[in-house]
């Protein structure tokens, strides 16, 4: 209970020395007060986990260190021979700009993994690509046949500018598995 006591305590120190414009060095435990170094990775916002990782509903690291994205459609399960748009988080539409997420500084994108709840079935498919400005990239993967119900695209990365808009797109083919459920992630890296 005193250990938790203490974690708590730091915890609650740590808060409010964020508030005060310090920051949290990277791979460091301890919050200095002033300006980031130059050679330091830093954070000027709070960190979300004790780990140090960054989900997509909070703010970027400012340094070369990854992030992870995260789309899925709980809630809102695909039908056969749609065409779905995915937002940030859990939310899809077959309106795209509805999906649209602006990023907020420029970032390089990469590692598409996808995870389905059921295959697309023989000879049918799930298409997932990554959406840049409303348009397709080259970061993209297909499910196909029966018993397959993941993918990914380790070989390609795309460039986001400030205020360029970010969503997934996934095509299920003609007469697909409905009720599909999609989890996908990427890694993204501010530039």
């Amino acid at each position: 209970m005193l250990r938790l006591s203490w974690m708590l305590l730091f915890l609650v120190v740590a808060s409010l020395a964020l508030a005060q414009s310090n920051y949290y060095e990277l791979g460091n435990s301890t919050f200095t007060p002033g300006a980031c170094p130059s050679n330091a990775q830093c954070a000027d916002t709070p960190i979300s986990s004790s780990n140090n990782r960054q989900v997509a509903t909070t703010a970027f690291v400012k340094s070369v260190a990854s992030s992870v994205l995260s789309f899925n459609n709980i809630g809102n399960p695909q039908g056969t021979n749609t065409t779905f748009y995915y937002a940030l988080g859990a939310n899809a539409s077959t309106v795209e700009a509805n999906t649209f997420a602006p990023m907020p500084v420029a970032v390089n994108i990469k590692n598409l993994g996808v995870q389905t709840s059921v295959s697309p079935g023989a000879g049918q498919s799930y298409t997932i690509t990554l959406r840049h400005n409303g348009a397709n990239t080259a970061i993209t993967c297909t499910i196909s046949g029966a018993g397959n119900s993941s993918c990914s695209d380790t070989s390609h990365t795309v460039s986001y500018n400030a205020t360029d808009t970010l969503d997934m797109q996934v095509i299920s083919s003609a007469t697909a598995t409905g009720g599909m459920i999609a989890s996908m992630t990427l890694q993204l890296n501010q530039q």
